[in-house]
């Protein structure tokens, strides 16, 4: 189930480096190729904008409301903080500690069959304002753990977001086939979050046909699939290596994964596939190389974003700086007895030096961080104890205001029952802690521990939903029967 989580992880990591902008016609739902953030031939921008990103990555952005660029290039708010006057306006806390109120209740519950009294089916998450109206949104769908479940694997819902932190009750939308992930962005420049739904249908026993939807966001809340031309690309089943992200600086997704699979004896290969002005997808380039995890991010500080792909270590293609890729190159890296492909793992600069670093569990069940130095490099990693144990979800935000990422995870209390032999656990306790950001990269445990209880847990988001200028906790979870949605409120003060 670890292995399903992480094909949802590494859609949200590509996620965070994507910079789309378009304009189009919303009565008809066409998304058209983004032309109003791009500087001008001389490489100028109009007044009260700032140019951000080098080459054919640069946008012109205003840095007093931007909320990716708040203030400067690449500085984002928090999800859900607006930026006015240059400047995140998230409440700041004065108390060393970020204490967090429950609401288990909250939200609406997710549905379908979970058979055996075991959570085969559940949901996963992401927030995003897909109307306008300046609180986040929940789009959920269902994560599959068996080949029928009786539940609409194609469908994703969303439910739009009410003052307090509640959603109303979700409209639902299908996609072509079942879901692997949704992710969020602005893909055509109207201020409104659209949608890029991913799914996958059988090829054969070992491949799946995958294909990429646009759903655009309206200010009634009422998504509009867009009708872009054909998106979709052949690779292995069951990969949780597939990242989505701008690599060509045209505007649009481009896509990476594993390649198909054609017999043991083959070594595993990486496709590259490039959109083109209608959306539709094409082979660009493929190498030999595996990765459990592929992460999208600019790691040599040239302004292209490159694949980060990890495995049992890490290798890097460089991007040339137009959408296509230098050869894998072997980093030598590794965190703590584990490869790095089954860890849950967080990829963002948390010493604001300009640097990709990694914060990731280690096999002593601790939060390990690797400070980048630049490429491959790295300094020494940093352990740091957390409450509880076998780590289930890693995640990072500004949970306090002072403008520096802290950790959140989600750890287990389990104890061994059933057929110990064959590793059968029951966990008694699920425990949300927080490690609190030092400007020098470092971190320290906060003494407070939220008890989450002993269901199980197939999401965790982060994001303001409250309306108090405060990024806030959401979890998924699951009875082994049904599964509902709580909010945590950041109640910091």
């Amino acid at each position: 189930m670890r292995a399903q989580h992480s094909f949802t992880t590494e859609f949200l990591i590509g996620l965070m480096v994507l910079g789309l902008g378009c304009g189009g016609n919303m009565t008809t739902g066409t998304a058209k190729k983004a032309v109003n953030n791009k500087p001008a031939e001389d490489g100028s921008c109009p007044s009260g904008q700032t140019l951000c990103g080098v080459g054919t990555f640069a946008i012109c952005a205003d840095l007093q409301s931007n909320p990716s660029h708040c203030g400067t290039c690449d500085r984002a708010c928090s999800p859900g903080i607006v930026c006015q006057a240059g400047v995140c306006q998230q409440t700041a806390c004065t108390s060393a500690e970020i204490p967090l109120s429950g609401q288990p209740t909250t939200g609406t519950s997710t549905t379908g069959l979970v058979p055996n009294n075991m959570p085969y089916t559940a949901a996963t998450q992401i927030l995003a304002d897909v109307n306008g109206d300046g609180r986040l949104d929940r789009i959920e769908w269902l994560i599959p753990f068996c080949q029928d479940c009786g539940t609409s694997l194609s469908t994703f819902r969303v439910s739009l977001g009410r003052p307090g932190g509640t959603f109303a009750t979700p409209d639902a939308y299908n996609a072509s086939a079942a879901i692997g992930s949704v992710f969020a962005t602005d893909a055509n420049g109207d201020g409104l979050a659209d949608l890029y739904v991913v799914s996958s249908t059988d090829v054969d026993a070992q491949n799946s046909r995958y294909h990429v939807e646009l759903w655009l966001g309206q200010n009634d809340g009422k998504l509009k699939r867009s009708d872009t031309g054909g998106n979709s690309a052949e690779a292995s089943v069951g990969q949780s290596n597939t990242a989505i992200g701008d690599l060509s600086g045209d505007g649009w997704p481009d896509l990476v994964m594993a390649a198909p699979f054609s017999d043991f004896d083959s070594p595993p290969k990486i496709n590259v596939y490039l959109s083109d002005s209608t959306g539709g997808l094409h082979l660009s380039q493929t190498f030999i190389a595996w990765s459990g995890r592929t992460v999208i991010a600019d790691w040599n500080g040239d302004g292209s974003p490159d694949l980060a792909l990890l495995g049992d270590g890490m290798e890097i293609l460089y991007n040339r700086g137009d959408g296509t890729f230098e050869q894998p190159l072997d980093c030598g890296v590794s965190v703590g007895g584990k490869p790095m492909a089954e860890r849950d793992l967080v990829v963002d600069d948390f010493n604001r030096d300009g640097w990709m670093d990694i914060a990731a569990e280690d096999s002593r069940n601790r939060v390990t961080v690797m400070l980048g130095l630049g490429g491959c490099a790295f300094s020494p990693l940093s352990a740091y104890d957390i409450h509880g144990s076998n780590v289930g979800f890693l995640l990072d935000a500004d949970m306090n205001g002072d403008g520096i990422l802290d950790l959140v995870s989600v750890s287990s209390i389990s104890d061994v029952s059933g057929l110990p032999n064959i590793g059968v656990t029951a966990t008694t306790d699920q425990l949300l802690s927080v490690l609190i950001g030092n400007p020098d990269g470092t971190f320290h445990l906060q003494d407070t521990v939220i008890s989450l209880g002993p269901n199980w847990i197939s999401n965790v988001t982060i994001g303001e939903v409250t309306g108090d200028q405060r990024p806030d906790i959401i979890v998924s979870s699951s009875d082994g029967k049904s599964g509902q949605s709580s909010t945590w409120e950041n109640v910091c003060q």
